[in-house]
């Protein structure tokens, strides 16, 4: 066979402008295709910026940010002004009344029982603590009813509870 193997070598294109070739055809994809030295990383990156649709994708990809965090500012401005929720720089438009709670000793002489009591799925739970005139804790006791009801008559339990819970100890200035 008398080929000549240097006319094969002439038809087929050098790595160098086949890479060339694949970059134009193939636009951003073939950019990123052999990153083996930073030499090829500057001739990808320049490619890339250098391509119009990348740098036309990537403004509007910006401007899209941009105006969707202009929004939402804006959004979150305006909800500001109108209910002044969290405004700490004017007067809530709503005042808040003060109630100051706190556990008042009973007379000399005299213990007080202090009750509670709360429902959750088919169960009412109560708890008691009973104290004396200088806030000592003479005792307590909780516990649970295994029965449905509304919160009113769960504390009616705890109610009841407290005053078995009185006897029991035969306390007399309840």
């Amino acid at each position: 066979m008398g080929s000549n193997p240097g006319g094969l070598m002439a038809m087929q294109p050098q790595p160098q402008q086949q890479q060339q070739q694949s970059q134009q055809q193939h636009g951003s994809q073939a950019a990123f295709g052999n990153m083996g030295t930073a030499q090829n990383l500057q001739s990808n990156m320049a490619a890339l910026q250098n391509n119009p649709n990348f740098a036309q994708q990537r403004q509007q990809n910006q401007q899209g940010v941009e105006e969707d965090a202009k929004v939402t500012w804006d959004r979150a401005t305006a909800l500001s002004k109108e209910f002044r929720i969290f405004n700490f720089l004017e007067d809530p438009l709503l005042q808040r009344k003060l109630e100051k709670k706190a556990w008042k000793k009973p007379h000399r002489g005299m213990i007080k029982i202090n009750f509670d009591a709360s429902v959750y799925d088919k169960k009412a739970f109560y708890g008691l603590v009973a104290r004396d005139a200088n806030g000592f804790v003479l005792g307590g006791r909780t516990g649970f009813v295994n029965k449905e009801m509304h919160i009113e008559w769960a504390e009616i339990q705890a109610m009841e509870e407290s005053i078995n819970f009185a006897r029991s100890n035969n306390w007399k200035n309840v």
